[in-house]
Order: C-alpha cells, then sequence, then structure tokens
C-alpha cells in the first residue's frame, strides 16, 4: 500500500512539475511576443519620426521658400510705392512752378495793363489840354483879347473854396449858362416847382408832373426859340437876329449844353406820361409840347423859320 501510494505520489509530482513547466514556458513564451511586439512597435515608431522628420523638413523648406518670395514681393511693392511717391511729389513741385509762373505772368500782366491805362490816361489828359487850348486860342481870335485875358478867366481852386471868374464869352446874355453849378440849379428849380404845385394845390404826382412839363415848355420855348437879340447894349446890335438857343456856345451844334437842355423836356415828358397812366387828353398836350421843343432844338432847324415865323420880329 506504502508502495502504491509513493508512486502515485511521485506520479503526481511529475505530473504537476511537468504542467509547471509548461506553464513557464508559455509564459516565457509570452513574455517573448510581448519583447518582440515591443521591438517591431519602437522599429516603426522610429521609422515613422523619420517620416515625419523628413516630411516636416521640407514643409519647412517650402515654407521658408515662400515667406522669402512674400518679403521679396513686399520689398518691391515698396519700391513701386516710394518710386509712385516720387513721381508724384515731382509732379506736384511741377504743378506748383507752373502755378507760380502762372501768378507771375498774371502779375506782370496787370502792371503792364496798369502801365498802359496810366499811359492813355496821360494821353487823354494831354489830349484835352490841347483841346483846351485850341478852344481858347479861337475865343481869343474871335474875341480878340489877349492870354493873359483867357488865364485870368480859368477858376482857380484855394484852399475849400472855389474861385470862379467868368469865362471869356463876350455874350453876356449866354455866359452865365457857361458857370458851375448851373446844371444842377436848372434841375433844383424843376424839382422844387413840382413840389410847390404838390402842396399849394394839392393834386396828384401825375398832375403836378403835367403842370411842370407845360410850364417849362412854355418858358423855355418864350425865353430859348422866340425871343431873339440881347438884352445888353455892349453887343451892340450882334445878336438881334438870334434867338438864344442860336446864340449858346457861339452856335456850335452838340455840344454838352445844347444835349443837356435836349434831355431835359425828354426826361419831364416820360415821367409826367408815366405817373399819368398815359391817359389820353394829358398824354396828347405833354406829346405837343416835346415834340415842339425838338424840333426847335435840331441842329439842322438852326436858323430857320418855318413858314417865316418869327423872321420879322423886331429887332
Amino acid at each position: 500500500m506504502r508502495r502504491a501510494s509513493v508512486g502515485a505520489s511521485s506520479g503526481r509530482g511529475r505530473r504537476n512539475s511537468r504542467a509547471r513547466v509548461r506553464t513557464r514556458s508559455r509564459a516565457e513564451q509570452r513574455k517573448i511576443e510581448r519583447l518582440e511586439e515591443r521591438r517591431r512597435r519602437k522599429t516603426l515608431e522610429k521609422k515613422r519620426g523619420k517620416d515625419r522628420g523628413a516630411g516636416t523638413t521640407g514643409g519647412e523648406g517650402r515654407e521658408g521658400e515662400g515667406r522669402r518670395g512674400e518679403e521679396k514681393s513686399c520689398i518691391c511693392r515698396e519700391e513701386k510705392r516710394s518710386v509712385e511717391r516720387r513721381r508724384e511729389e515731382k509732379r506736384r513741385e511741377g504743378g506748383r512752378e507752373r502755378e507760380r509762373e502762372r501768378e507771375r505772368g498774371r502779375k506782370e500782366g496787370r502792371k503792364e495793363g496798369r502801365e498802359a491805362s496810366e499811359q492813355d490816361d496821360e494821353g487823354r489828359c494831354e489830349r484835352r489840354k490841347e483841346r483846351k487850348q485850341k478852344m481858347a486860342e479861337g475865343v481869343i481870335q474871335r474875341a480878340g483879347s489877349s492870354r493873359r485875358e483867357l488865364d485870368g478867366g480859368v477858376p482857380v481852386v484855394g484852399n475849400l473854396y472855389v474861385k470862379v471868374v467868368p469865362p471869356p464869352d463876350l455874350n453876356k446874355n449866354t455866359e452865365w449858362f457857361l458857370y458851375p453849378g448851373v446844371w444842377t440849379t436848372y434841375l433844383l428849380i424843376i424839382v422844387i416847382g413840382w413840389l410847390l404845385i404838390l402842396s399849394v394845390f394839392r393834386c396828384s404826382a401825375g398832375t403836378a408832373w403835367t403842370v411842370v412839363n407845360l410850364t417849362h415848355f412854355a418858358v423855355t420855348y418864350r425865353f430859348f426859340h422866340w425871343k431873339k437879340g440881347s438884352p445888353f447894349a455892349e453887343d451892340q446890335g450882334m445878336y438881334n437876329k438870334l434867338t438864344w438857343w442860336e446864340q449858346v456856345d457861339h452856335g456850335r451844334q452838340l455840344t454838352r449844353n445844347r444835349k443837356f437842355l435836349t434831355v431835359v423836356p425828354v426826361v419831364l415828358y416820360l415821367i409826367a406820361s408815366h405817373t399819368t397812366d398815359y391817359r389820353s387828353p394829358v398824354l396828347l398836350l405833354n406829346t405837343i409840347a416835346v415834340f415842339v421843343l425838338l424840333i426847335a432844338k435840331f441842329p439842322h432847324m438852326h436858323k430857320v423859320r418855318i413858314f417865316g415865323i418869327n423872321s420879322d420880329y423886331p429887332t
């Protein structure tokens, strides 16, 4: 029994030892396989790392080249911009210089224009002086007076007062119209007459202007175009056959005095017609008055008597 138990026990021990060997061998194999797998993984990881490194180095190179190209393009752009700026500055400077030249030309043109105008003014003054001298010489020849008398007849301005000496006109009947301020006085008399008519008769403005126009027509026609001769005996009958209008300015036509005396009745006619709204009876009277005065003042009517009227006026 003991032998059998010993044998059984020994058999069991052998079986357990074999199982242990098998389990150990299996564990070792598993370890070996794990180590090999780790080695394989490491090698694969190394290969992948190398591939990645190579790929990263290539990308970095490409990126570097791209950056360099961008830097070069930026530099080119900045250079182009600087060149364009320089060109724009040059253009602006050229434009400024042109404007300066134009301004200089304008200033020179203005100076030349001023000089030319001054020269023209001087020429006009000289011409006026020559005309005055010629007129004075003609008056001297007609009147038989001397140069000293003419120099004494020119108005002299002293301080704030004007000393007016009678002009070298022998006809005392017309010389009063040559004094300065006569035109202003003539117009003031007309305006004052209109105001007096308004205030006394208390009529409308148009009626007052009509009365002034007709009164002016009657007075001027009577004393300027109808009455002959001169009230002064010193003339010795030289102007007995001439009216006052024919004696003014020694009979010269279209002078300043004659133009003034022609314009006044026309202006009065226009004012009177407009203020009366061009009503028929008043308009007819004003038209007849201005028509008669204008015909009497025409240059072609100098020393002319229509139908012999006023030709036998007593001297």
